[in-house]
Formats: C-alpha cells, structure tokens, sequence
C-alpha cells in the first residue's frame, strides 16, 4: 500500500471510529445495536472503548496545548502534524476541550454503570478476582507526572529511621501474645502540603534497600509493598457514607490493593464486587502467591500495606478503614506473620501527632518537616545535576525562596510564577501568621501546631489551627521544629514565592531587590523603609490598631537620643498603610530641594513618605517619614524625618558608624536644611553590634538610630527572604572589591 493509500485508510478508519461515538453519544446504546451489535452488552463494551481512546487522544491534547504554552516537548504518541496544529493555533483558551473530555467521561461512567446493574457478578474468592481483573482490566499506566520529591531528597535517614523505629515496635509485640488490640498503632506519614508524603510511600514502595533493612528487622526473607490511594479517582469524598447504598470502604481498599498486586488498572465500578472479600483475605492471597513464587514458607514473606490519601474520606470512613487496617495488623502479626501498615495524609492535629483525629487510633508518626541545618547551595547544585537543568533559572535563589518546599519547586520547574491564586483562601490565615512572628518579643517565633489562626485579622475565615494551615497551602512551612518541647514546637515561616504573589505592590517590589544582591545594592533605599511599613501595618491589624515602637520591630535597635534626660518615643505612624514612594536622582541640581518639598509636605498632611537617592557618592541613602514622636504641646504626634544611610564596612569598624553618622547630620542640616533635634539619622549596618567593639555606642552621635543585621534579619526572615545569604553575600562582595582596591 503506497503511502497516500495509507493515509486515506488512516482516514477511513479514523472517520468510521468518530461516528461511532457520535452516533454512540447522540442515539444511545440501542441504535447501536440495530447498526449490528450483536447484543447490549457487547455493543455497550465496544462504544466503551471507543469513547475510551478518544478520550485518552483528548488528554494527550490538552496536555500538548499546556506544554507548548510553557515551551516544552509535546507528549509521546502525539502525531506531529496535531502538534504543528495546537502551536500554529495556541489554544489559550482550552475550556472547551476540556467540557468535551467531561462528557465523555460522564458517558464512561455511565455505560460502567448500566453494566453494573445488568451484572450480578460477586466475587466468591480472591482468585476469582484476581482472574477476572487480569483479563478484563487494562495494565496500569506508569505515574508520568513530574515529582521534583523524587529526584532530590534532603535528609531521607531520618524519615528511614522513623519507619525502622515503627516496624521495631511492631517486632516486638510477636513475642508477646497477650498484647491487647488497644496496645496497636499504625505507622502513619506525617507532614505539610507539598513536603512528600505521597513521595515517602512510593519510596518504601520502590526502594530496595529499605525492603531489605525491613527484611532484617522483622527477620523475613522478602517484603511484599501493596499501595492503595484514595486520591481523585475515587468518589468516596463527594458524599457523606450511606452504609444502604455505598460499597463498604474496605472493599474499596480490597480493590486498590489487587490491582496494584496485578499491575493492572483500578477500576472504581468494580468495587461492589469485592463485598464478600475482607482485607485479610487479600494479603493471604498475595502471601500465598509469593511463598510459591519464591519457594519459601509463608511466614518468610513481610507484606507492607501503603494506603495514600486517607484525609479525603470522611470521619466514619476513615475509622472503618482504620479499624480494618488495625485488626488485620494486629492478627497476622500475632500469628506470627510479618505484616504492617503505612498511612499517609491522615488527619491529625500536628505533624508529631500520637492520634488520630477522627478515628481517635494510636499513631507512629513519620514527621516531614524542612530541615534547615542543611547546605542549600550544596542542594542546588545537586539538583542542577540530576535534574539536568537546560534553563537558565537561579535555581539556587529559587530554592530558599521556596524553603524546599518540593511542591513549590516543582511548581517552578513547570511554570515560571507561582500561582497564588491557588492560596487565595489561605492569604489571610498567611497574613496573621507573618504579623504573629512580627510582634513576637522573642528572636524566634515559636508556636504550637495547635494554635488557632484567623482570630487576630477581620479579614480571616473562620480560625483553623496552624497544622491545618500547613495542610492546605504550600506557602507556610515549618522552619525549624523544637522536639524536645512537649508539645513539639514549630516555627512557621512564609515561603517567599507566597509573598511575591501577593496583591500588595510594595511587598513584591521590597521582597524582590532583597532577595537578589545586585538588586540590593541598587535599590536598598526603597525596599527596606517599605519593608518596615508593610511589617508595622501587619502590626497594628493584628493588635487592635495599636501603634508599634520602633524597638518592638527592630529589637536591637539602638537609639542616641537628642535629649538623654528625656528621650523621645519613635512609633512607627499609622499612615503607613497608604505610604508614598519616590526616587531621586542625586546627580540633579536640584535634588536636595526636591527631597525638601517632600519632606515638607509629608509633614504638613501627616502622610508618610519615602525618599530615597540614586547615587553612590551621596553621603545619605534616602529619608523618610515613617516614625513619629509625641508633640511637645500635648496634642497627636507628629511626623518626624529620618535621614538613612547603610553601612556595608566589615565587622570591627567600629569608628566608620560615627563617621557616617556625622556626614548624614552634616547632609541633614547642610543640604536638607533641617534643624537639629527636628530630625533623626538611622544606620542600617550589616553586620550584629555584638560583634563591635565595647564602648562603640559612646562614639556615635545624639539623634542617630542604629540597626543591625540581627534585627534586620529577623523582619526579612518573616516573608520568606533569607537575610543571612544576602546579608553574606554582600560581605564577600565587599571583601572582593577591597582585594582588588589592594591590587
């Protein structure tokens, strides 16, 4: 057959299975039968599989149209010339591709339905399932989606040594017989969003070394993983249980756990056929299968029951599962057979929790949680290696602006901007959190997983507990954990993406140049005054509206007062919420007047201000009007200007403050015309004044704030930007350039 011969056949065939769905989806399954089918059932079946490869050509077309939008290769099997067509016609809106792959569906479901009604067919044993799916279900698709979890790990010894420790404890209650059905728990994976929990079990899945250090612990010779995931392909989530109609979950968990023993495709509508099967009944098949497969004794064999997305039943399914998972545990490992159970994304009240929250059982938990101790730059480049990254991304700036969060890095990996929409009920409950760490008085803000979040901000939903923040958006993580705590601690932080995405203009722009060194150095005037006016108005919503000291944002904050017999109250004003930013450039002839006229009218409308300056030359960085003092008549405070400058000088020069702090007063008085008292100087120094020396303070002069590194980490920490990578940064660059000077 020649070859245009051939694509006319292609297109006979094509047109011919095309009718058959239109004709199946207009006229239903009796005319097909009266265009020959021999009868329904047959018929039903055929436009079954028709529908069926249609749809999969549909899906395989929709993910072309988000591929070539994020300029990636198409998928495999995909025809070239379709492909030629999707870029050439963009498909920027894909809705009614879509609403076709959901008809179609609604249809599957619908035949699936109609057969299951016409077809009495029950199981009577576990052969007779595991006979009827190897032959009527199709082989399971291996998971193609990307999973960044699964190329980079941090720390995976610890999650190992968790389940080690949960299958010792299983171990040694075969010795003991007595062991009552309350001393029994399950071995349960415990985390955030986005942080792997899926990933951990398909890990003990997959990994041999694992089945193997298993093996040894309970003293079997092979481990058996069966995996089962209540994920969206099931319907158990979308109404409450109704015990009359509704398969029992446990045939359910039956069905997911043959299938995937088959390596063969689950089929939901099969599922009324496992009611007569238990789950004990399913793990003594596959031990059975194995002993003689392998040629060992039964007891030889260790099954492992991995059960993935348990939070998406409700409370009564979930304790039926549990107590189903329990009591099939708890039997065979009396009886002396080697088996246990592996739940991930239970509820519960915390990542350590020891209880369920609906089915009220004893947990091991397996916490994952985002180490900080580890070499960030060191991952980075691990990523770059097995990743085989082709782009030019900053994958090392991406990775501590998403805490590692692998859901968020993945995220990044297929499309350039995180989508914040995707938190968008999450932003207030992220608000509160942000201006909690913000008031803290300590260094570090620890809270419980307990703690109730959306009480302080009006905006907020009704308030959930932190864990069920956690749980629900990728953008707050744990930074640090306190396990000697009792509760644990946690730290919370923000992910910086989070913030980026946010509606508030100022935010993205002050997180962005400190997130960057290059940005930093060009425009640090502006980003750190706006930084504090959004951190000081996060302030006043979370306490009443109640003004915040300057020292209870900057804790280290060191003031020389004008006046030290009466010292003034530097509060930061409540016109922050609606501050106005300007940039000058210093190299006008009128520079100084232009930040005077500001000045001026900032303090004449009570609205604050800031001014900063282009120029490396200039002795002074920029001025605003953020704080203000008491009025000395006894009415409402009023603004005062602040003159700022940054001190980038290594630690120990101690005598370059006092000297910047001379030039910016003499800048003050000199060029701004400011009168002194009026005014006030701020240094920024990027290093902690515990290192200085001890009698640094004495040196600097009356009306001069002085901020260090310690105290300005701790504001930029709390959206997410990591201060001490910056802040390190910019010494090296220092250090760089005065090598160079020295050449």
């Amino acid at each position: 057959m020649t070859g245009p011969d051939k694509k006319k056949r292609r297109r006979e065939v094509n047109m011919n299975n095309n009718a058959l769905v239109d004709k199946a989806n207009r006229d239903g399954i009796s005319d097909v039968i009266a265009a020959g089918a021999d009868d329904a059932m047959s018929a039903s079946k055929a436009e079954k599989e028709a529908l069926t490869r249609h749809v999969a050509m549909m899906k395989l077309e929709y993910q072309a149209m988000k591929d070539t939008i994020a300029h990636k290769f198409s998928p495999k099997h995909l025809r070239r010339n379709k492909e030629k067509e999707l870029i050439r016609t963009h498909y920027m809106d894909d809705s009614a591709l879509l609403e076709r792959i959901r008809k179609e569906q609604l249809r599957i479901d619908a035949i699936d339905n109609e057969v299951r009604r016409t077809d009495t067919l029950v199981f009577k044993d576990v052969k007779h399932a595991s006979d009827f799916l190897s032959q009527e279900c199709a082989p399971a698709m291996k998971r193609t989606t990307f999973m960044l979890s699964t190329k980079a790990r941090w720390r995976m010894e610890r999650v190992e040594e968790a389940l080690f420790d949960g299958v010792r404890k299983l171990k040694s209650s075969t010795n003991a017989t007595d062991v009552a059905m309350s001393e029994n728990f399950l071995i349960a994976v415990l985390g955030g969003s986005g942080l792997g929990k899926t990933d951990t079990l398909h890990h003990i899945r997959q990994n041999s070394k694992v089945q193997a250090k298993i093996n040894a612990l309970v003293r079997c010779q092979h481990c058996v993983p069966l995996f089962a995931s209540f994920d969206q392909r099931t319907p158990y989530d979308e109404n409450p249980y109704d015990p009359t109609t509704e398969p029992n979950v446990t045939a359910a968990l039956c069905n997911l756990l043959l299938s995937d023993y088959l390596g063969v495709a689950c089929n939901k509508h099969l599922t009324c056929c496992f009611e007569k099967l238990t789950l004990r009944d399913i793990v003594g098949f596959v031990r059975e299968c194995e002993a003689a497969t392998r040629k060992c004794a039964p007891s030889a064999v260790c099954i492992t029951i991995l059960v993935d997305e348990v939070r998406r039943l409700d409370a009564d399914r979930t304790k039926k599962l549990c107590d189903e998972l329990l009591a099939v545990q708890h039997f065979l490992i009396s009886a002396a057979l080697p088996t246990f159970a592996v739940v991930g994304s239970l509820e519960v009240d915390s990542v350590f929790a020891t209880i369920t929250r609906s089915s009220g059982h004893r947990l091991h938990p397996i916490p994952l949680y985002i180490d900080s101790n580890g070499d960030r730059d060191e991952f980075a480049f691990y990523l770059n290696q097995s990743c085989k990254v082709k782009s030019a991304r900053e994958w090392s700036s991406h990775i501590h602006a998403t805490g590692w969060n692998f859901r968020l890095l993945q995220n990044i990996w297929t499309n350039p901007w995180y989508d914040m929409q995707h938190d968008e009920r999450c932003r207030a409950y992220i608000r509160e959190i942000v201006a909690r760490q913000l008031r803290c008085a300590e260094r570090k803000c620890w809270m419980k997983e307990s703690e109730l979040m959306g009480s302080a901000l009006s905006s907020a939903p009704s308030p959930i507990t932190l864990h069920d923040v956690i749980s629900m958006t990728n953008a707050v993580y744990y930074k640090e954990v306190d396990l000697n705590a009792s509760p644990p601690m946690v730290r919370p932080c923000v992910a910086q993406l989070a913030v980026e995405g946010c509606d508030d203009a100022l935010l993205r722009f002050a997180i962005l140049t400190l997130s960057k060194r290059n940005l930093f150095t060009l425009m640090w005037s502006k980003a750190v005054p706006l930084l504090e006016a959004v951190a000081t108005k996060l302030m006043r919503e979370a306490n009443a509206d109640q003004p915040v000291p300057l020292n209870h944002l900057y804790h280290e904050v060191f003031v020389q007062h004008w006046d030290a017999q009466n010292p003034l109250s530097l509060t930061y004003t409540a016109s922050c919420k609606r501050i106005e930013s300007r940039l000058i450039d210093d190299v006008q002839n009128d520079a100084s007047q232009n930040i005077r006229d500001v000045i001026d009218v900032s303090v004449r409308t009570q609205q604050a201000a800031v001014c900063s300056v282009r120029s490396r030359e200039c002795t002074v960085g920029g001025v605003h009007t953020l704080l203000e003092v008491p009025s000395r008549e006894g009415e409402s405070s009023k603004l005062v200007p602040v003159v700022f400058q940054i001190s980038r000088q290594k630690v120990g020069c101690d005598a370059n403050l006092a000297m910047l702090a001379n030039r910016a007063h003499a800048h003050a008085t000199l060029h701004l015309g400011l009168q002194p008292g009026s005014y006030f100087v701020a240094l920024y120094v990027m290093w902690p004044s515990s290192k200085c020396q001890k009698h640094w303070k004495d040196s600097i002069p009356r009306g001069t704030i002085v901020i260090d590194a310690t105290s300005m980490e701790r504001v930029m920490e709390v959206f997410g930007v990591d201060a001490p990578k910056l802040l390190l940064s910019l010494n090296e660059n220092d250090d760089d350039e005065g090598d160079n000077d020295d050449d």
